[in-house]
């Protein structure tokens, strides 16, 4: 295996460490070349702290403010209901919320790594923070992992998280915040209200048809949606759990198939 060079923060070395015997070259040359990227910037920005980080700062997160958080992030990238919501395709709503990201000063890298290893990484840095995708995954898997580790920013950590970390199979408290939080910037509270009530949609009679459609207007994952929905109390618990499993079951399918 190929070791990463070390000019990196003190705490993602070491979550890097913890987990350098599982993985592969090609996932620690991807961090490599997100740590090499990350020097680079920090070089040509002179030391100028990311004004973005310091307003991402500022933000409350209590539980009780994680909805209204959420809009006040899609408002510091410059975006609304209707530009997150206009139909297009995945990639094209990839590239909306990268490019809107990427704009505030936020390296966004894509890159081909084991996606069973990780999903995706946030390396925070004051000047130059860093968020890696897996090209290996989805496009709407990856805008999921690209809002969960801005999450991090956010709580300035760092990360590098696998699939359990991403779908709430995890007791660790950050990675529950970092998954409310990316959920409610993909699918705000008030923006999934006014689709059910403009679309007509009833999500308690048709849940399954519901979670598709908003799938589609929302350009996200099924799993986020349904997840969403269970948050806002438009589902009861044990229909959540029913789909959430079918939907697990989907999913392992579908990789085993493609294997």
């Amino acid at each position: 295996n190929v070791v990463p060079e070390e000019n990196v923060s003190t705490k993602f070395r070491n979550l890097m460490y913890a987990s350098i015997e599982s993985f592969s070259t090609d996932t620690l040359l991807a961090i490599r070349q997100a740590i090499r990227i990350q020097n680079l910037a920090k070089d040509s920005f002179d030391l100028l702290e990311n004004q973005f980080l310091i307003k991402l700062r500022e933000l409350k997160l209590t539980p009780g403010e994680y909805e209204k958080t959420a809009l006040e992030i899609i408002s510091l990238l410059e975006l609304n209901e209707d530009l997150i919501t206009k139909p297009k395709g995945e990639f094209e709503q990839l590239n909306l919320w990268k490019n809107a990201i990427e704009s505030k000063g936020i390296y966004v890298l894509e890159l081909g790594f084991n996606n069973e290893e990780a999903k995706g990484f946030a390396i925070f840095d004051k000047i130059a923070p860093v968020i890696v995708l897996n090209t290996n995954d989805s496009p709407k898997v990856r805008i999921f992992t690209l809002l969960h580790e801005l999450s991090h920013f956010l709580l300035q950590t760092d990360a590098i998280d696998d699939n359990e970390s991403l779908i709430n199979f995890t007791d660790n408290k950050i990675e529950t915040i970092c998954n409310y939080l990316a959920g409610s910037v993909l699918v705000p509270s008030s923006y999934l209200k006014n689709k059910l009530i403009t679309l007509q949609l009833n999500p308690q009679d048709s849940t399954e048809e519901v979670i598709e459609v908003l799938s589609r207007v929302f350009n996200i994952s099924m799993q986020v949606i349904l997840r969403r929905l269970y948050i806002q109390d438009y589902i009861e618990k044990n229909v959540f759990q029913t789909l959430q499993r079918k939907l697990r079951e989907y999913y392992l399918n579908s990789k085993h198939e493609k294997k």
